[in-house]
């Protein structure tokens, strides 16, 4: 995000949700909607650095390129029983592993994309693997998946809730703590944010709601 530039917060996603679907429903109604979110993915990129334009128009127009993609595999059936074979989601999961390992510079929020097309193709191969990945597991563990089905059914407060733990918690504190004991910060903040956006959405969820 250009520097004075004032960020919007955790809310960014439903914005760029919004505007991305725009023009996403209306490249579906021409012959040639992979070419347009081509052409809309390169002109949000190279006009960030010129004029940052408010409530993540950016971002999502460089999104629709991506639910472009998830459309796609949802109408041929991509994640169906036995509708590609392991070998090639093998290689889908390592493209994936590949790309973050040694690119994994893809800021969706910033519009950042320092690498174009492996990024774009590391994101889409990631998404695919998890959405295999999760799909399976449901299937074949169920009580197993319970948590995660809670989690995705309160995706949306979990993820504005972590901002109240970004915020709230004594970061300073667990940091003078990981440099005393010679750990990484790193795992530390995750499982603070985790375990924080974890008990205040529960809180929420068992609050009693207005009639």
């Amino acid at each position: 995000m250009p520097e004075g530039v004032i960020a919007i917060g955790a809310i960014r996603c439903l914005w760029a949700l919004f505007w991305g679907k725009i023009p996403l429903a209306s490249i579906n109604e021409t012959k040639w909607p992979g070419i347009l979110a081509i052409v809309l993915y390169i002109v949000s990129v190279q006009t960030k650095n010129i004029i940052w334009l408010p409530l993540s128009i950016q971002p999502a127009l460089c999104a629709v390129l991506f639910m472009l993609a998830g459309q796609k595999a949802q109408e041929v059936g991509l994640f169906d029983k036995g509708a590609l074979p392991p070998a090639l989601w093998v290689c889908t999961l390592m493209t994936w592993l590949y790309c973050g390992a040694f690119y994994g510079q893809l800021y969706m929020v910033s519009n950042t994309y320092q690498h174009g097309a492996i990024d774009v193709i590391g994101g889409i191969c990631g998404a695919a693997v998890l959405i295999k990945l999760s799909g399976l597991t449901s299937e074949r563990l169920p009580a197993a998946t319970r948590l995660l089905a809670w989690i995705g059914r309160n995706a949306l407060p979990l993820f504005r809730i972590h901002l109240v733990v970004l915020n709230a918690a004594p970061w300073s504190v667990l940091f003078t703590w990981c440099d005393a004991h010679s750990i990484a910060v790193w795992p530390i903040m995750l499982a603070a944010h985790v375990v924080g956006s974890s008990v205040l959405t529960g809180v929420l969820y068992v609050l009693p709601r207005g009639g």
